[in-house]
């Protein structure tokens, strides 16, 4: 009888761990696939008020992205949650003649490049996939390691080949697709996209950021630096 009785006490438990199990596995699987597709760049970004500055015909605009949902529907997540702010640059040659090559400018290398005082630094998209890659890596670890239930649960997904999920993979990509390229300006061309600043794990206080790109004369070679600072309130960055 009380064999019976214990028999039957496991029984429920292992159901009941089992629903558990299945839960779990379902929902993991709902957040591995939940990618957003990212929305191309369009017009839009570039009429809303950000900064700009114009020098031998040639219009810089930039502006950082801070609200998550604007962000998400470019990248398909927070990138501010992942410690990287989006910043979008157009370039506009309108000068008759010359030809620029615009890039962000290396960190710290020249006295007319200003910092605008803050510790956020230029990452590459190489460098910002890289970040993201790892920050999701990290993510899925601590997710796996949280008890034996999820463990048990992550069971039918550690049988198949693991790697980055959908969402991750996907953000990744446009991380790349959406940056801004490297690319010479003739004169009446535009280009736009997106650069990328790693933003330091503490959001116990305001953050300076200064923003500077580089522009080329590709004939005399001449450098120009366009610099913006801009400035996240607490909390606003994640």
């Amino acid at each position: 009888m009380i064999g019976k009785e214990r028999r039957g006490c496991y029984k429920e438990i292992m159901t009941e761990l089992l629903k558990k199990c299945c839960l779990m596995s379902a929902l993991f699987l709902l957040v591995a696939c939940g990618a957003t597709k990212p929305a191309v760049i369009g017009s839009e970004l570039a009429q809303v008020k950000g900064y700009e500055e114009t020098k031998n015909g040639l219009r810089i605009y930039i502006r950082p992205l801070q609200d998550k949902n604007e962000i998400k529907k470019y990248f398909g997540a927070d990138l501010l949650k992942k410690n990287i702010l989006p910043i979008f640059v157009l370039a506009e040659n309108r000068n008759d003649t010359a030809y620029f090559l615009v890039e962000p400018a290396p960190p710290a290398r020249d006295e007319r490049i200003d910092n605008g005082g803050g510790t956020a630094a230029f990452v590459s998209a190489e460098d910002a996939k890289k970040s993201v890659y790892k920050k999701d890596t990290q993510l899925e670890i601590g997710l796996a390691m949280a008890g034996p239930i999820f463990w048990l649960a992550l069971i039918p997904i550690a049988m198949a080949d693991y790697g980055p999920t959908d969402a991750s993979k996907s953000l990744q990509q446009a991380l790349i697709t959406q940056s801004l390229r490297k690319q010479t300006l003739s004169p009446g061309k535009t280009e736009q996209g997106f650069i990328y600043y790693q933003l330091p794990p503490d959001d116990s206080s305001a953050e300076t950021i200064g923003i500077t790109l580089q522009a080329t004369n590709i004939e005399t070679q001449d450098v120009m630096y366009f610099s913006f600072t801009n400035k996240l309130k607490p909390g606003e960055k994640r």
